[in-house]
């Protein structure tokens, strides 16, 4: 399963679930109404209770082919996201939670074009805009230019890449293992470091997805705010140097005092 051919779709597009149904029409929507439509849908719901599957259905009546519906026992996110990338059939993938949803009509064609101008990459980043509970625009990443260089030093010490603009093709995980399921938050951060450096990739300057942050909201939430810088630091430990771990705590600290956002 995987196997890029010409029956594949080339964009595999996965959205986990669970209880969804508060923001989960826009994502679909918002995937749908794309000008490229070589992609799959596939949806990952943790047996929700509420009308997450009465909206997906509304979804699947109109577009058959493009959405498929995995229901299994909820087992965390990285679990499921997982199990998204297992189901994938397509060349890349993109993580399109529920919450958050593709920015205007072309996205997916503009993303096709920049990979086929660039000879197909590992993967590629983009920026996200950040939009509040109620969707008004609150920020961008990354936005300094300095994030935007494709830099595997850079990564050492900031992750910068934002998961929900991200392609990245199927063989690179299938080829790299799977997300650490063990830590609730930094489980992409360390999916980055493992791969930086065997794979080539690039900066997309276009803004892929809107990215909502709200108090039900694992990262978003700043209530977590400790438990998330704890996670990044036993990532970094896990393939930084001492010298590098030691300049990464500090500006860790650092982030988390002056960024109210970190």
């Amino acid at each position: 399963m995987g196997v890029y051919t010409r029956k594949n779709p080339f964009f595999s597009i996965i959205t986990c679930t669970l209880n969804a149904e508060k923001y989960l029409e826009e994502n679909l929507g918002s995937v749908n109404r794309q000008t490229y439509t070589d992609f799959e849908h596939i949806i990952i719901d943790g047996m929700s209770t509420d009308n997450t599957i009465k909206v997906i259905d509304q979804f699947k009546k109109k577009f058959r082919n493009k959405i498929k519906v995995v229901s299994r026992p909820p087992r965390g996110i990285w679990n499921a996201i997982n199990l998204g990338n297992k189901y994938a059939s397509g060349k890349y993938i993109l993580h399109l939670e529920s919450d958050n949803s593709l920015i205007g009509e072309r996205v997916l064609e503009d993303v096709h074009n920049f990979l086929i101008e660039n000879s197909f990459p590992d993967w590629i980043y983009g920026k996200i805009k950040v939009i509040n509970e109620g969707g008004r625009i609150v920020g961008s990443f990354p936005e300094r230019k300095i994030f935007q260089i494709s830099s595997s030093f850079i990564l050492n010490f900031f992750n910068f890449i934002p998961q929900e603009a991200m392609f990245v093709q199927k063989r690179v995980f299938d080829e790299n293992g799977k997300f650490n399921e063990h830590l609730p938050t930094a489980m992409d951060y360390d999916m980055w470091l493992r791969i930086k450096d065997k794979t080539n990739w690039l900066f997309f300057n276009k803004s892929i997805t809107k990215y909502r942050i709200h108090n039900e909201s694992i990262t978003g939430n700043p209530v977590f705010k400790n438990r998330n810088f704890n996670n990044q630091l036993e990532v970094q430990k896990k393939y930084l140097n001492w010298l590098e771990y030691r300049i990464s705590f500090f500006i860790g600290l650092l982030s988390k005092k002056y960024n109210k956002n970190y």
